[in-house]
């Protein structure tokens, strides 16, 4: 994924606040071509007391990425996630909840990246934390900017944490993310900006190997306590990260490896991909598998029937039958779960993964006889549902009702 900044304080000549239109297009293409999502990066310490009215700075800011999609349906910002700084918990769920609803609205997704202010203790009368509050908001991400650059000790039986490191900072949010099922929507933040204010935040004299082997130390430990998250979120809106530049020799100008390649499913992280919930899934039905290290590559099935192997990945198994793979990348796998893996309703069934880097561990997966899912233009089960047409390709709705979406009545 890629967080990119867009905003112009001069406007392009849509008059919109956003780069030339050619400039984001040229970009979005770009990543979308190599399985990459494009979220626009947006939001200042201002927004929350700006409030959500239309003439308000956010909600005009929205409205910007919204006529851009409109007017570019082939290279479409995938959603937006906001970096806004709090001044009063309670105001900042407000901005996220109506700022969510334009967004889904428009057909994209929104997350969020919270300060370490928000990880805080219930406020006086209410049950839950602030940060508790923002996770049960469903948002499609939220980027935990807990920012360490040492991973802590966490105990996988008490998760007890020791130090001031990532997974101490980190730990209570994705915690109660995996509580409520969400620990997939949770980013941890790294650092690597030029900030010598406070050296333990940023790994910027340090460089991306050590950054590297902080992040493969935080994701082992998670997984020794059975606690997922979706993965790392880089903050570099300065110049070290990736920089290939001679007076930063520790930051090469290409990404490497994070060091975990045998891939891992997700405990819970077998759902129907319609619904995106995980209520046992139905023989023969389209499943998503959520995980690390997958697969090498991005790589989607071109004809019917479906292989077995894609890209690097030789075979994704329920009870050692193998299923037919219509999409796979690095995180994510979709797939159609096999008819004869279950008799009964019910039933557990065991999935493994395996790719040119080794063979994952089982994970039991719930399979029911019948789980109903409904696709969205989201995406993820909770924007608006839809059907295609067949011939065109096009969602079946009226004209102009799904923002950046080719639509079309369907003919009886």
């Amino acid at each position: 994924m890629l967080y990119v900044s867009v905003y112009s304080s001069t406007p392009n000549s849509d008059g919109l606040l956003l780069y030339p239109d050619s400039d984001i297009e040229n970009l979005i293409n770009m990543a979308h071509g190599q399985g990459m999502q494009v979220y626009a990066a947006s939001g200042t310490p201002n927004w929350p007391g700006d409030g959500c009215a239309m003439s308000a700075n956010p909600m005009s800011r929205m409205m910007d990425l919204i006529m851009y999609n409109a007017r570019h349906p082939n290279a479409t910002f995938d959603g937006v996630i906001l970096d806004v700084e709090p001044v009063d918990s309670q105001v900042l769920l407000a901005l996220y909840q109506c700022l969510q609803t334009q967004v889904l609205g428009a057909g994209m997704s929104l997350s969020v990246a919270i300060s370490v202010s928000i990880l805080s203790l219930p406020l006086p009368g209410q049950t839950e934390a602030p940060y508790q509050q923002i996770v049960d908001l469903n948002l499609n991400g939220v980027v935990v900017m807990g920012y360490r650059n040492s991973a802590g000790t966490l105990d996988p039986g008490t998760l007890a944490c020791t130090g001031n490191g990532v997974v101490c900072v980190d730990e209570n949010v994705i915690a109660y993310a995996n509580a409520i099922s969400r620990g997939s929507t949770i980013q941890v933040g790294l650092d690597t900006d030029n900030n010598s204010s406070n050296s333990e935040e940023t790994f910027y004299t340090m460089g991306q190997a050590t950054m590297n082997a902080v992040a493969t130390s935080v994701a082992i430990q998670f997984n020794a306590a059975g606690q997922i998250f979706a993965g790392f979120a880089i903050n570099s809106h300065q110049d070290s990260y990736l920089s290939g530049s001679p007076q930063l020799p520790l930051w090469p100008a290409t990404n490497t490896a994070v060091g975990l390649s045998v891939p891992a499913v997700n405990s819970g992280g077998v759902v129907n991909s319609g619904s995106y919930t995980a209520q046992g899934v139905a023989p023969g039905s389209i499943v998503s598998v959520f995980g690390t290290n997958l697969a090498v590559s991005t790589a989607t099935a071109s004809a019917i029937p479906l292989p077995t192997t894609l890209s690097d990945v030789t075979s994704v198994t329920f009870n050692n039958i193998p299923a037919g793979l219509y999409f796979v990348s690095q995180n994510q796998i979709n797939a159609q779960l096999p008819f004869d893996v279950a008799p009964s309703d019910g039933d557990t069934v065991n999935i493994v993964v395996t790719r040119s880097a080794g063979t994952s561990a089982q994970q039991s997966v719930t399979v029911a006889l019948a789980s109903p899912g409904i696709f969205t233009t989201t995406g993820n089960g909770l924007g608006q549902a839809f059907a295609y047409d067949n011939a065109t390709g096009a969602i079946a709705a009226p004209a102009g009702t799904v923002v950046g979406s080719s639509t079309a009545v369907p003919s009886l």
